[in-house]
């Protein structure tokens, strides 16, 4: 676990219990606009929430009358709703909907429960204050001064909880978005200095513990990767919109962490869907990119973090080659140690099933190894996954090394997840030629100690939905089509293959329907091994339709 995190939770499960603290300072007579975010607000989401139907986490969900009377059926989506990750999608959308946020707002004032426990949660009420005070500066205009006056005391109210609940035993990148929001409610409240003070050093030492050497995030997730940027490029901007000095420690952060962000990028400019990423999209991360004022070059290797990156020609591989996050910034980690994604140009070929945080059901069934382009062992995962997130075991040896000659390049993996169970130590090589039309790759089973017989092997390569698999006449050759037309071919040496089901949740809220290559066979004696091939068809195909995109079967 993170340091001090146990005394943190202790202090948070005994602080939070005390009625909410009445602030004696700042005053809240005034309020200082630290401005808009980065993250722009989406209009047809915000017209959406005119219309009667709101997006959380990607899931549209049909409003009710009143507003506050939806109840998300998962904590996720009560943290979005009452976190207010919505409000500058209703900001965005105009007048009409600056009226209905000032309405919804000052109703959120009135409930009984906003000011329960569960809402006062720094992980809740630090989104909800840097929701609010990012939007302060178009809902304080031309208003009710009865409203602005309530709603800057509950500002003031809520600051004062957060500065006393913090950390709250939260970690990772979840407590960077808290302290942004006791931050950002401390430069635009009068006589907060104490509070800027306390949120800067908490910051400054969490980027210490977080970031490690090579920029990659310890929690190992190219989504929570690009909101930490996001989260300290917006705190840099407010701090100076108010005339404060930049922080040192924020922009060397920065500058670490936005070369492994390109590392995690696809042709397509999406992302990695390692260990719960979901996509995003191009547009947001450059937009997040600039507004750091970083925009380098991809990395091609991350060897802290654990990620690896093969680019060649027009193929980009990108492989999942470190050890899982560790305690304390594991929550939501996946079984995917070795995992490969393969895109051509900008298309995707082997991918990730993805994460689907809206749906609880859904996001654990992908968090198992069996949901990774990779091998798994016995039907069972690298890691042993905790229920609601976290690992219960975790390989405790990881190697990866890298060789590059003339433009190709070779990585040698391996882990030991297995072994306690099994016995058996995985090590998968990969090989990107020169030319980036051909990737090649072995997964090598080797007995540590007394031999074990009989283990099912199955290694997976789960397609993007828009690509169309053909098992070929030999049985071990799948032909593979992508939407533009260009083919490529899959053989495989020494086992049966075959195609199955599988779905696609790279794109947040939704899941498609997809295919996986299937690769089975038996371990047996010292060590076994399988071989496979990925490469381009010289032949010209035309190009085909998009795959089916009927709901998949539910995961439970």
């Amino acid at each position: 676990m993170p340091e001090g995190w146990l005394i943190g939770r202790w202090r948070y499960e005994l602080l939070s219990r005390l009625p909410p603290p009445k602030p004696r300072s700042p005053s809240p007579a005034a309020l200082t606009a630290t401005g808009p975010g980065i993250w722009p607000g989406m209009p047809e989401r915000g017209t959406a929430i005119l219309r009667g139907e709101i997006e959380l986490l990607g899931r549209r969900l049909p409003l009710l009358q009143p507003f506050w009377t939806l109840e998300p059926d998962s904590e996720r989506l009560t943290a979005e709703l009452h976190g207010f990750a919505w409000l500058a999608d209703l900001v965005s959308a105009g007048n009409a909907g600056i009226v209905l946020a000032r309405q919804l707002i000052d109703q959120w004032l009135q409930l009984p429960q906003s000011r329960s426990r569960s809402l006062r949660h720094p992980g809740i009420a630090g989104r909800r204050l840097a929701a609010w005070l990012q939007s302060a500066d178009r809902l304080l205009v031309g208003g009710d001064s009865s409203f602005d006056q309530r709603w800057r005391e509950r500002i003031a109210e809520e600051s004062a909880s957060l500065a006393r609940l913090l950390p709250g035993g939260l970690c990772g990148s979840a407590l960077i978005e808290a302290l942004k929001g006791l931050l950002l409610a401390s430069l635009a409240l009068p006589g907060a200095q104490n509070w800027e003070r306390q949120a800067l050093r908490s910051l400054e030492a969490e980027l210490v513990r977080q970031i490690l050497p090579d920029g990659g995030h310890a929690e190992r997730n190219p989504s929570r990767q690009l909101r930490v940027i996001r989260d300290l490029a917006e705190i840099e901007t407010a701090l100076m919109r108010t005339g404060r000095p930049a922080s040192p420690a924020i922009g060397a952060a920065l500058r670490a962490l936005a070369p492994v962000l390109r590392l995690l990028q696809h042709g397509d400019g999406g992302l990695a869907l390692f260990n719960g990423a979901n996509e995003e999209t191009a547009g947001l991360i450059e937009t997040v990119l600039t507004a750091a004022g970083e925009t380098p070059q991809a990395m091609t290797k991350a060897p802290h973090v654990g990620f690896q990156r093969l680019a060649a020609g027009r193929m980009i591989a990108l492989v999942e080659a470190g050890r899982p996050a560790p305690p304390g910034f594991d929550q939501g980690t996946h079984a995917g140690s070795f995992a490969i994604e393969v895109g051509i140009g900008a298309e995707r070929l082997i991918t990730g099933c993805g994460a689907h945080p809206a749906d609880p059901n859904w996001d654990e069934a992908l968090r198992a190894t069996a949901a990774h382009s990779t091998l798994a062992l016995g039907g069972q995962d690298s890691s042993l996954l905790l229920p609601g997130g976290g690992l219960a075991t975790r390989p405790g040896f990881v190697s990866c090394k890298r060789e590059e000659e003339a433009g190709a390049v070779w990585l040698d993996l391996a882990h030991d997840g297995y072994a306690g169970r099994f016995g058996i130590r995985h090590r998968r090589r990969l090989y990107i030629a020169a030319n980036g039309e051909e990737l090649r790759g072995e997964d090598r089973l080797n007995a540590i100690g007394r031999p074990v017989a009989g283990i099912p092997v199955t290694v997976r390569f789960h397609l993007h939905p828009e690509v169309q698999a053909t098992l070929a006449q030999n049985g071990h050759t799948v032909l593979l089509r992508l939407a533009s037309g260009a083919g490529w071919r899959l053989r495989i040496d020494g086992a049966a293959v075959s195609l199955a089901e599988s779905v696609y949740a790279g794109r947040r809220g939704r899941v498609r329907r997809s295919q996986q290559v299937l690769v089975e066979a038996t371990h047996e004696g010292e060590e076994s091994w399988l071989r496979w091939a990925l490469t381009r068809e010289l032949r010209a195909a035309e190009p085909l339709g998009h795959a089916d995109e009927d709901p998949p079967p539910d995961p439970k």
